[in-house]
């Protein structure tokens, strides 16, 4: 019984040893994935450095002010009155087609085409002519 419960110590202490080896590597593999992440840390910070360089040393929330005001002038000063534009079109469009519809209304379907114009014109005038 002993020789088994040694056999068995031997096959657990040898799962140990790869399990502990098999970590060893994934931590190493952690670790240069954390020295990478430090490393883009870095390089943003730098770049960030840099634009705000190439901004004539202002800062980025300086930057972001401006930008929000360029955009708030954009809608007051171009979105608005082009959707104000196209709301009074879209009105007088409306207004137009009420209008021509009561005309319709009133005078009928004036879109004949020239032969029942003439037709039209030669039947009125044969009916002056009895006059």
């Amino acid at each position: 019984m002993n020789s088994v419960l040694n056999i068995n110590i031997r096959v657990i202490s040898g799962q140990a040893r790869a399990a502990v080896k098999e970590f060893d590597g994934e931590m190493k593999k952690l670790s240069g994935t954390a020295a990478a992440l430090n490393r883009a840390q870095a390089a943003a910070a730098g770049a960030g450095g840099a634009f705000s360089r190439a901004m004539g040393g202002k800062d980025l929330v300086g930057f972001g002010k401006n930008l929000q005001w360029t955009g708030r002038q954009l809608e007051y000063s171009f979105t608005l009155p082009v959707l104000a534009a196209g709301g009074a079109a879209t009105k007088w469009a409306l207004d137009n087609e009420r209008a021509m519809t009561s005309v319709r209304k009133v005078y009928g379907d004036f879109g004949m085409t020239i032969e029942t114009r003439n037709r039209e014109v030669a039947s009125l005038a044969k009916t002056f002519e009895l006059l």
